[in-house]
């Protein structure tokens, strides 16, 4: 199975956070990702891209502050 390749999107800001790679294709609102330890994030939207982009879709997201008390 190929990978989806995605790009991450800051939901505040707007800012473009660069590429993201997954073998999900079901993202949905209120999913954890993390790209690296400490990088966690929530998926706030999924938006599908205008054209033909060569990603599947934009992941809007915001940091996930966590507990590991």
């Amino acid at each position: 199975m190929s990978p989806f390749r995605y790009r991450l999107t800051d939901a505040d800001t707007g800012a473009d956070l660069g590429p993201f790679v997954s073998k999900r294709d079901d993202w949905q609102p209120g999913d954890r990702l993390s790209r690296s330890k400490g990088d966690d994030m929530v998926v706030t939207a999924v938006v599908e891209p205008e054209d033909e982009a060569e990603f599947t879709a934009y992941l809007v997201v915001v940091s996930a502050v966590r507990d590991d008390t």
